[in-house]
């Protein structure tokens, strides 16, 4: 702790010997007043491991308890760490510490005093608006300010599930990608059967051979058979190519009637 008090007032130093412009004037004002605060001359003095007796004002029941708060951080809290209030004096209490940390423990309290400060017009307004004893338009400006804050964090919600999705659909086509990678390359032999086994198997149409012979039926206009023959008959032309059909025959007849005797007629 007091290694780090000597680096922050070294600190201070180099600024003050190497700054530029106001930087380099508030580091010097800061440093010669710690340093006559706590009448050190130079800064072999903190180095020092005597303890000595200090003492450290304060104002108001915040800042005491701010100010402990402040050397229990500085100086550890434990059953050997005592402060003490000296008679005659009036808001003001004595440790027992090295010079390094007299030091710590007042640029820790100057801190914290101010930051507490600066924060508590903050802590008046929430314990007013928590009491329900504001005025109607400060009321109205804590509404209004805590619905800007849930749409605040409605936003961030989506906003970080929207960044989920996209994630995961990255990792997704990431995944997709490696098992594509990963996957064996076939070689020509093995495309080559993959394809074989896959290819469909060829059509056979069987085509009969052409038939020579058949039978020939001759009706009238009334739908009577006159003439029926039977045997080898050989088509010349079935007039698809425009010319007169020509049919050839060569066999016996099956049955010959008049034109104009019904069939029914020669049965009898």
């Amino acid at each position: 702790m007091e290694e780090k008090t000597i680096q922050r007032i070294k600190k201070l130093q180099a600024l003050a010997e190497r700054g530029v412009g106001g930087e380099k004037e508030t580091a010097a004002k800061m440093l010669q007043r710690l340093l006559e605060k706590n009448g050190i001359s130079t800064l072999e003095e903190l180095e020092k491991d005597e303890a000595e007796y200090f003492l450290f004002s304060y104002k108001g029941k915040h800042e005491i308890k701010l100010l402990k708060q402040c050397m229990y951080k500085v100086l550890g809290y434990s059953d050997h760490t005592k402060y003490y209030r000296t008679r005659g004096t009036r808001q003001k209490i004595g440790i027992y510490c090295t010079k390094a940390q007299r030091i710590e423990i007042e640029l820790e309290f100057e801190f914290y005093r101010n930051v507490f400060y600066e924060e508590l017009p903050s802590f008046m307004d929430a314990f007013i608006q928590a009491q329900g004893i504001g005025t109607q338009k400060a009321r109205q400006t804590m509404r209004r300010r805590r619905r800007e804050n849930q749409i605040l964090k409605g936003l961030i919600r989506a906003a970080v599930a929207v960044a989920i999705c996209i994630a995961g659909l990255i990792l997704f086509f990431v995944f997709i990608w490696w098992q594509a990678q990963q996957a064996e390359r076939t070689t020509d032999e093995e495309a080559a059967a993959l394809m074989q086994r896959q290819q469909a198997e060829p059509l056979v149409i069987e085509t009969p051979e052409p038939a020579t012979e058949g039978s020939i039926r001759v009706y009238d206009y009334d739908g009577c058979c006159i003439y029926a023959y039977y045997g080898e008959i050989k088509i010349n032309s079935d007039g698809r190519d425009g010319k007169q059909i020509d049919i050839e025959c060569a066999g016996y007849l099956e049955g010959y009637q008049q034109h104009g005797v019904h069939e029914s007629e020669v049965r009898e």
